[in-house]
């Protein structure tokens, strides 16, 4: 038995030794496949295999958008089957670490046929190698990790031209190029492959599905349908089957070929696929006749049968949608607003229906047009939609650009009907009030009741739907949050009131484009913000509501004119240069001038009106406006423009005269006779005075007076030039040099604030209120720094009951003990917490924190001002 155990081992020992990669024998190459087969590779490509299925029986299907054909195309799909990826990359590499032969056999002697040469000539000698390699670059593409990808399929296609994993590379290469939107690339391997004869049967609709992903990704859908139809004559497996029908059946209906998107639907059906799929090609394919065809009446019926069905109550919002659009086509326009409105009432999950239904809803007020509504609208929708949703971008301008519109119409409608209002006697005034009172008390009931009845329902369906799940404590506890019931009731409430909001900040407001002014009560009063010593409550039910804003004054009634003025001006603009209505923009400049021939805004409108008409036809409309800017603003710039031709010439000319001496006063600073600067820069101010060059001329002067008087000067007059024009370059470039200025000479910024903060603060030591300040850049800080303070009081104090308030200035908060009596009582305090800083200041960074005093009147002066260092300079100035 000895003798023959050592006859084995030694056996076993010879064939492992011949096994080595270094050596490429018969033997050798047997044990390498052997191994790179049925063990390491078998084990990488089970775990392909299950990443891919868990990514299949798990992928949720955004119905409302053309279906991926490729399931990696999604980012999310790369982060959950990760692990299973990961693990095929370790045993591919594996497999070629330790596998790989790329050391030529021996040579036989005598002559070679061509397969002996073609054998020899290989640079791999493991046939499972190239295998490993492309699953290794398909693993890389689920991860979305394309250039790794790329990367292993180019090797693939240059060590391997003679296997047929050569086509799978191209076919997963053609992929990764699609994914990475590199098209140009993905089109010469897709259109060499499609012509090369030698390509496998297998692989024929792996390329046809790539071809049709790469035309969907660039909206090319009728090119798209081909080669899918191509691509089903080779598909067997069912899975597949079904998602490409469905893709089809999409792409004729984006390309309005209604009768083969139906068939292709049905087809979908006749598969019997998972139910949502199922559901959605009912919807769609209802959605898809042609009007006109007679068979809105057929997928009418076939809707309303679906609502009554109990499966599709989570889906009622897309039946009505449905619905909805059937109603459109027919050219009922009514009754699809109603179904676009139910379809949003029931979208209380599928928050992206919802945005659709108010897609829609926008799109037929937009039609109409009726712009008020269809902002509004477009704005839910935004709240609401999928931002991967294909007209974005689209969509959100135009909601910008009705937005633009809505605030000036707003503003017409509202001081039109109250200049209106105020001409009416007091009764009749008081019967139209009371008419706005009773329509309000009436919605407001109707309201309260609709929600009632939508609660009532809601909470019924959901105590019948959880019969089985009574037992609270079993579901996390008695507090709301760790009791289920209690949040299954809590949220659908939340729901009914607030919509499916998204968690974000103001996330109360439909409108984040906007701010209210008003601020409302829970009960629909309006609170009056005006005073912020009392605030006073006007309720919407009461004629001093309605009146307070009537302009029954002549200077009320004045203000009111150059608002609606305004507004009819920028409602022209916005019809003309972003909606595109030129009625509107008619319209709205007529108007304008109408009312207000001689209003600041009249020039403007005319000069609109004449360019349209100039443009348009017909020429005497032209001619109309051009005579009325010339009679009326003789002065203007574009009266002068029409009545002379030459105009721009000769101010071009002026403007030359302006440039060039500009530059003779800018020679003379290099040169650096700056005296000679500043006098030729009086004399431009004089001659030139209003031309846009004259922050030019100023900057010359403030830095030649600099170079002569100091940075003090410089300073002084640079902050001139910011003071005298805000917005322009030169002044941003004066703030500039102003900074750097002080970082140079940190005593001309310190006595450049305490100049500034002397004139606006009051030294005033008599009995006037004071407050104590404190004020550190550090959040931890100031919480240590308010309990010392407390402590502080207790110990030294407690006999004083201070008031503290917080206020946030520059960023920081800062702490204001107030009600010190006078300054003296202040003054005391503050030499108190100096002398005890050991106890104020422990676990605080001293260097830190500002201490000071300040009266009242200059507390609200500093509110105003929101310099905190300005105030403290001054404080150690005088203080």
């Amino acid at each position: 038995m000895k003798t023959s155990f050592y006859k084995y081992l030694l056996l076993t020992t010879v064939f492992i030794a011949s096994c080595s990669t270094e050596k490429n024998t018969f033997s050798s190459r047997a044990y390498h496949n052997i191994t790179s087969n049925y063990n390491i590779y078998f084990n990488g490509y089970e775990s392909f295999k299950r990443g891919v299925k868990k990514t299949e029986d798990s992928y949720q299907d955004n119905f409302s958008r053309i279906l991926p054909i490729f399931y990696f195309s999604n980012p999310d799909v790369a982060q959950s089957i990760a692990p299973d990826m990961q693990r095929s990359l370790e045993k591919s590499t594996k497999v070629i670490t330790l596998h790989s032969i790329t050391a030529k056999p021996d040579i036989k002697k005598g002559t070679q046929t061509d397969k002996q040469k073609a054998f020899y000539a290989q640079k791999e000698f493991n046939r499972w190698i190239d295998d490993n390699y492309v699953l290794m670059g398909k693993a890389y593409v689920y991860k979305n990790e394309f250039y790794l990808a790329l990367e292993t399929f180019k090797k693939i296609i240059r060590d391997f031209q003679h296997e047929e994993s050569k086509y799978e590379a191209l076919i997963w290469m053609a992929r990764a190029y699609n994914e990475q939107e590199e098209y140009r690339e993905a089109e010469k391997i897709l259109n060499s492959l499609e012509n090369d004869k030698e390509l496998p049967k297998k692989l024929k609709e792996d390329l046809f599905v790539t071809f049709a992903d790469f035309h969907i990704k660039q909206g090319e859908y009728e090119k798209a349908i081909q080669k899918l139809k191509e691509a089903l004559n080779y598909t067997r497996i069912k899975h597949y089957k079904i998602r490409y029908y469905y893709i089809l059946a999409q792409l004729y209906q984006e390309e309005e070929i209604s009768d083969l998107a139906i068939k292709s639907y049905k087809k979908v059906i006749k598969m019997n696929p998972p139910y949502e799929m199922t559901f959605n090609a009912k919807i769609n394919m209802a959605s898809s006749f042609e009007a006109g065809s007679g068979r809105g009446k057929e997928f009418q019926a076939l809707l309303k049968k679906m609502l009554k069905d109990d499966k599709n109550i989570e889906y009622q919002d897309q039946i009505y949608f449905a619905l909805g659009n059937i109603a459109i086509k027919q050219g009922n326009k009514t009754e699809a607003i109603e179904l676009f409105k139910l379809s949003a009432q029931k979208s209380l999950e599928n928050v992206n229906q919802k945005g659709l239904s108010y897609l829609a809803l926008g799109d037929i007020y937009y039609a109409e047009p009726e712009y008020s509504l269809a902002q509004a609208y477009y704005d839910s929708c935004l709240q609401n939609i999928d931002r991967q949703y294909d007209y974005y971008e689209e969509l959100s301008l135009k909601a910008q650009s009705l937005t633009h519109l809505v605030l000036p119409l707003n503003i017409f409608i509202l001081e039109d009907s109250l200049q209106t209002l105020s001409k009416m006697p007091e009764k009749e005034l008081f019967i139209v009030i009371d008419k706005i009172i009773a329509d309000v008390v009436k919605k407001e009931e109707e309201e309260r009741e609709r929600k009632a009845q939508e609660m009532e329902e809601m909470q019924y369906g959901m105590a019948m739907g959880s019969q089985n799940q009574r037992e609270t404590q079993a579901q996390g506890g008695t507090w709301y949050f760790y009791n289920m019931n209690a949040k299954s009731f809590g949220q659908p409430e939340f729901r009914m009131k607030w919509g499916n909001r998204r968690l974000e900040d103001n996330w109360r407001r439909n409108n984040k484009q906007s701010m209210a002014i008003i601020e409302t009560t829970e009960d629909g009063e309006i609170a009056d913000t005006s005073s912020t010593e009392e605030i006073q409550i006007i309720s919407t039910k009461s004629r001093e509501f309605y009146m307070m804003n009537i302009p029954f004054s002549d200077s009320a009634l004045e203000e009111s004119h150059i608002r609606l003025e305004k507004a009819l001006y920028e409602m022209g603009l916005v019809y003309q240069k972003e909606l595109y209505d030129t009625e509107e923009a008619i319209f709205a400049f007529k108007e304008g001038l109408k009312r207000y021939p001689h209003g600041d805004f009249a020039v403007l409108s005319a000069y609109s009106l004449y360019e349209y008409y100039n443009i348009n036809g017909p020429a005497e409309r032209a001619n109309f406006y051009k005579k009325y800017i010339i009679d009326n603003f003789p002065e203007n710039p574009r009266a002068k423009i029409l009545s002379n031709p030459e105009y721009v010439k000769q101010l071009l000319e002026e403007q030359n005269e302006v440039n060039v001496y500009y530059e003779r006063c800018y020679n003379l600073f290099y040169a650096g006779s700056y005296s000679n600067v500043i006098s030729s820069v009086n004399i431009a101010l004089t001659e030139f005075s209003g031309d846009k060059n004259i922050p030019r001329f100023m900057l010359l002067k403030a830095l030649s007076i600099g170079r002569m008087e100091g940075n003090d000067r410089l300073t002084n007059e640079l902050q001139n030039i910011i003071e005298l024009y805000p917005n322009n370059e030169v002044s941003t470039y004066a703030g500039n040099l102003i900074d750097h200025v002080y970082n140079l000479s940190p005593d001309v910024a310190i006595a450049d604030v305490e100049e500034k903060a002397a004139e606006i603060y009051v030294y005033n030591e008599q009995d006037v209120a004071y407050f104590f300040g404190l004020v550190t850049p550090d959040v931890n800080s100031m919480n240590q720094l308010n309990f010392n303070l407390i402590n502080f009081n207790l110990d030294y104090y407690n006999q004083q009951n201070f008031g503290i308030i917080k206020e946030e200035i520059e960023g920081k908060t800062v702490l204001f003990i107030k009600d010190f009596t006078d300054f003296e009582t202040a003054s005391r305090y503050f030499d108190s917490f100096m002398d005890h800083e050991s106890e104020v200041f422990k676990d605080v960074n001293r260097e830190d924190v500002q201490v000071f005093y300040i009266s009242k009147e200059n507390y609200l002066t500093l509110i105003d001002d929101t310099d905190i260092r300005k105030y403290y300079l001054y404080f150690k100035k005088f203080f």
